[in-house]
């Protein structure tokens, strides 16, 4: 922080002064204040304000009055609907006839009048859906996501000074390319795109330059292998079109975290009095009392779905203009190609990305303020909660806004299901079947465990483990990992990871490797799913730890203070006080005598493994004083081999015991713990602690 300017001895420059400003606390002041602390996991704020407002009015006003509200918005846009279908026709029939039948159905007008009812700002939304999103240049800006102040770093005329060389690389690429199933597979979807009129094509090159010029740029299309087809990819950054695309915003999606924080949220809403509490952003609260036509079990009790939109990015159009940056070139899978103009937004464009999430949030935001929706919203998936008493009233709303609208959403049986107490969202399965209990489950989709357990065995039965194989691998496994309460898999695939970055090069399998691929396996398969449990905020543990290296590093010790509350009440105090055996030291000075990262590490798994049959329903704070032992916990990684062998530990038993812990910082002036960790702990027996002894030699 500056705090003042002098003047420089020559008696020209100024010579700025700074100063860290901090407040000193005491160590029983800082466990005070350390007290007080809300739970990073009882924060509600990832659930916005608008759909707080629609959760409580729903909790206190009865489904009735929730869907006869509905029905009443429902009729007012059907009638709007049928106002505007003249203008409507006028908008459509001004279309080119190929491009219409792109956004045919779509209610331009009566979107731009909702979203301006929903109070969404974005001037160029209603351009955007009809004339299409343009594939270069900066992107509009939209009051529902945060700015950026990007440029992009081509220009238009650059991109075109380009396009020679580019096609010439492409066409020698595709000349090159190999006749194989996936390349065929990818010339019939395109074909099958051409009978939509998603496409035009197969076209030569000539074709082409007579209808977008000579300058046009040309992208190569790929076939990516998924589990239950090919889906086509357009390249559009080795092309360069991305290059010369920036966007305006920051997308902010709702992932994983916000669908399990929405189903907490709408838990933990009602208390067991029948009261109703939800805290705004501002810290503001609603508060009210549970409508008489709803038990306080049926009102804990959820149900959830995901809409899923049908072919997402082929509902809106690419912008005229752009269309000389929107050319695909497509090899056959038999040794020919073909160009292909794409009349929609291209599965590979940074344009489409943020061109369709802006839209995309745009109808969240409708469903939300106008129709009382409580659903979230990412990329082309829109997951879904309600009470099980209203869910398919709910369901039924949601689909007959996108009805009104126009957009197309899945009719498949496996994408349409119902609202239930367990449902799939964004690659993970969701169970509600225990939310009137306090608790949300949330695992991977067995059918993503299988399709990595099948990559393991193929790569332990072939022994082939390129660097590519290996990148794939633990992106699948990385996302994995997260919905469990694990993060072990940096642990314990240290040769896969370097193999994947390309510091370990290769693409056989080695011993270390192939214990590291069956480690994996038995992870996928075995790891419990997350229990989200509610209604433990009062269930509170906070633990301070420190370590002592002394006497020129012959002499260790470590030390603990524990604060564990129950219902809100301060129940129990714990502490250890510890010398580290003189062999348990020279283990960990292997490499170097200064091990106090080591120490402090150890006293934090010592500490976890003492008390975490009272961490297992609580609310968990971990106070260190040691950065880099802080890091460690926090990334639960380490480079170092004793100390990765200690974090492999701690993840097994907060694993198994669905613990939420976050660790912080305390500074060692005011660590409760240093005293202990030098053996000092009079005081502490004198005060009511009562003294835990760790084992040393597990």
């Amino acid at each position: 922080m500056s705090v003042g300017s002098a003047r420089h001895e020559s008696g020209h420059e100024p010579a700025f002064l700074a100063a860290k400003l901090g407040v000193f606390r005491s160590p029983d002041e800082f466990v005070d204040l350390a007290c007080n602390l809300q739970h990073p996991f009882d924060n509600s704020s990832g659930v916005s304000d608008d759909l707080k407002r629609n959760l409580f009015f729903l909790l206190t006003a009865g489904p009735a009055a929730v869907q006869d509200k509905r029905d009443q918005v429902l009729g007012h846009y059907r009638r709007r609907k049928q106002e505007l279908e003249s203008h409507e026709l006028s908008i459509h029939e001004a279309l080119q006839p190929h491009r219409e039948r792109v956004v045919a159905g779509k209610s331009f007008l009566l979107f731009d009048e909702m979203c301006k009812d929903a109070g969404v700002v974005d001037h160029g939304l209603l351009d955007l859906m009809v004339s299409g999103a343009p594939l270069i240049g900066e992107s509009g800006v939209s009051n529902l996501f945060e700015l950026e102040d990007n440029l992009p770093a081509m220009s238009p005329a650059q991109l075109m000074k380009s396009s020679r060389w580019s096609r010439r690389m492409l066409a020698g690429r595709c000349s090159n390319s190999q006749t194989d199933e996936v390349g065929r597979a990818v010339w019939q979807v395109t074909m099958d795109e051409v009978s939509k009129g998603w496409l035009e094509g197969p076209l030569s090159e000539a074709q082409v330059t007579s209808r977008l010029g000579p300058l046009f740029v040309a992208s190569p299309r790929f076939g990516l292998v998924q589990s239950d087809k090919i889906r086509p990819i357009d390249d559009m950054s080795v092309s360069l079109v991305n290059s010369a695309f920036a966007a305006r915003y920051k997308l902010d999606l709702d992932g994983v975290d916000s669908i399990s924080v929405l189903c907490r949220t709408a838990v933990e809403a009602v208390q067991a009095d029948r009261q109703v509490v939800l805290e705004l952003e501002d810290g503001s609260q609603l508060r009210g009392v549970l409508h008489e036509s709803l038990s306080v079990s049926q009102a804990r009790s959820l149900h959830g779905r995901t809409l899923d939109l049908e072919a997402a990015y082929k509902q809106m159009l690419v912008r005229a203009s752009s269309l000389w940056t929107s050319v695909l070139l497509v090899p056959d899978g038999r040794g020919g190609k073909g160009y292909f103009i794409s009349q929609v937004l291209p599965f590979g464009a940074s344009a489409s990305v943020f061109a369709f999430n802006r839209v995309a949030r745009a109808i969240h935001c409708i469903g939300v303020r106008l129709f009382g929706l409580m659903w979230l919203n990412y990329y082309d998936d829109f997951p879904q909660v309600d009470l099980c008493c209203a869910a398919d009233a709910a369901m039924v709303t949601a689909e007959g806004l996108l009805d009104l609208l126009g957009w197309k959403f899945s009719q498949k049986e496996s994408k349409r299901a119902p609202m239930a107490t367990k449902f799939s969202a964004l690659g993970v399965d969701f169970d509600l079947s225990s939310s009137a209990e306090g608790m949300v489950l949330v695992a991977n989709k067995p059918s993503k465990v299988q399709q990595i357990v099948s990559l393991l065995n193929d790569i332990l039965e072939t022994g082939h483990f390129p660097p590519t194989v290996a990148t794939s691998l633990r992106g699948r496994l990385q996302f994995a990992e997260s919905q469990t309460f694990g993060r072990a898999v940096a642990l314990h695939m240290r040769s896969c990871q370097q193999r994947a970055t390309g510091a370990m090069g290769g693409a056989e399998l080695d011993q270390s490797m192939r214990e590291e691929l069956l480690w994996a396996k038995n992870f996928v398969q075995l790891s419990p799913p997350r229990v989200l449990k509610t209604h433990i905020r009062q269930n509170r543990v906070l633990i301070f730890t420190d370590a002592a290296l002394e006497d020129d590093d012959q002499n260790a010790g470590v030390g603990m203070v524990a604060f564990v509350w129950r219902s809100g009440q301060l129940k129990h105090r714990f502490f250890f006080a510890e010398s580290v055996p003189a062999d348990v030291l020279r283990d960990l000075q292997v490499k170097t005598p200064k091990v106090i990262a080591a120490l402090e590490l150890l006293a934090a798994v010592m500490a976890v493994e003492l008390l975490q049959e009272w961490m297992t329903n609580s609310r968990t704070f971990i106070f260190i004083d040691n950065e880099a032992a802080r890091a460690n916990l926090i990334s639960m990684y380490s480079p170092v081999k004793v100390q990765a062998k200690l974090l492999q530990r701690l993840h097994d038993i907060m694993m198994h015991g669905s613990m939420f812990v976050w660790t912080c910082r305390v500074p060692s002036v005011s660590n409760v713990a240093d005293a202990p960790s030098r053996q000092e702990f009079k005081q502490l027996l004198c005060t009511g602690f009562v003294r835990l002894t760790p084992s040393w030699h597990r």
